[in-house]
């Protein structure tokens, strides 16, 4: 038991004096799961998005939706989005979104996809997935340039308010 209290103790001195990210912080990894996004099992709605050129396309809709699995770590997705300048708008396209892993992580904790047509396939982390309340953060993390985070939540949570817990950690 107190190996257990040095250890936590350790780790939280760790993350004030050296600044570990949320993403790499081992006692958040059971919110990290990316099948707990590729399982998930409805529509995911962006609700939230940093601002930043960093997350094309920076619009006010943008959706995913599984279409099925196509290999042990691959997914088939439909993709929607308003390209930017256009309002009533919906561009659709399907792209390969595959599971990954990052050092520490027990389990898969990257999506990559590409967010727009013909566009780059993107390294998401999953920074929190809480499947119950539908509430999903994928940060991105470009070296030099910052990070930048999306909110999603399932189409039949979209509606009701964030949970406290998701937002902050979407908020920090």
């Amino acid at each position: 038991m107190i190996a257990i209290s040095l250890a936590i103790c350790a780790l939280t001195v760790q993350n004030i004096v050296f600044g570990v990210l949320y993403e790499d912080n081992p006692l958040y990894f059971k919110h990290q799961r990316a099948d707990f996004v590729t399982d998930a099992g409805d529509l995911l709605f962006v609700l939230r998005q940093s601002l930043s050129p960093l997350l094309y396309p920076v619009t006010p809709c943008q959706a995913l939706k599984k279409i099925g699995q196509i290999g042990e770590n691959a997914f088939r997705y439909k993709v929607f989005y308003t390209p930017p300048g256009w309002r009533y708008r919906i561009v659709s396209f399907i792209t390969t979104m595959t599971e990954s892993i990052t050092a520490l992580h027990r389990h898969n904790n990257v999506l990559i996809y590409q967010t727009t047509q013909g566009g780059p396939f993107i390294p998401f982390k999953v920074l929190y997935a809480d499947v119950q309340t539908g509430c999903f953060i994928f940060v991105f993390n470009q070296r030099g340039f910052g990070r930048v985070c999306r909110l999603l939540r399932k189409s039949s949570r979209a509606s009701s308010p964030v949970p406290q817990a998701c937002w902050r950690v979407y908020s920090s």
